[in-house]
């Protein structure tokens, strides 16, 4: 199933009419489907742990940076996610509460090994720092979630009418059906 397919399955619910191209319309009608399409998958994928959507992420250690970069297609960790260390298998790295917790165990106050992280500025930092060839690695949820309708390359945002969904596009249908009864109402 399409995006076309889709917003014109919602179309029928919602107009009465099948509107043949949602893209490349200028009618208003389509734009905002096209529109509410894109907010529609984003919501439905942050409401829940999907496995389609989720990956694995290794980092590696260099002995000298704290923070690491998240992977680019990075929009959150699971609701139950840990970070694991393959190099202490008994142990895990706890998540700092906050930045005042984390800035003490950098200021020494005693931490159990492998040690403890936390995301910060577009970062997971580690403390203390991953040393070098050490691993840590994480499960997350993709924020690329559409398949290009061309190359099948995912992305993180519908741009032709021949898109897919990763999920279920009948949820992708609903919620089309409801965020325009919502918005009228």
């Amino acid at each position: 199933m399409t995006l076309l397919s889709a917003c014109q399955s919602a179309s029928l619910r919602l107009i009465g009419r099948k509107p043949t191209t949602f893209f490349s319309s200028t009618q208003p009608f389509e734009q905002e489907i096209v529109d509410l399409a894109n907010e529609a998958a984003d919501d439905i994928a942050e409401s829940h742990d999907w496995q389609a959507l989720t990956k694995l992420h290794l980092i590696t250690g260099d002995g000298t940076n704290i923070g690491h970069d998240l992977p680019t297609d990075y929009s959150r960790m699971l609701v139950k996610g840990d970070v694991h260390s393959p190099d202490w298998t008994t142990w895990r790295y706890t998540p700092a509460r906050d930045l005042d917790q984390f800035l003490d165990f950098q200021n020494g106050l005693s931490i159990a090994r492998p040690g403890s992280w936390i995301l910060l500025g577009g970062q997971m930092q580690f403390w203390p720092i991953l040393q070098n060839a050490e691993n840590a690695q994480f499960y997350y949820i993709s924020k690329k979630h559409r398949p290009d309708a061309d190359s099948g390359a995912l992305k993180a945002a519908f741009t032709k009418d021949g898109d897919t969904f990763v999920l279920d596009e009948r949820l992708l249908t609903l919620a089309l059906i409801w965020r325009w009864r919502a918005k009228a109402s």
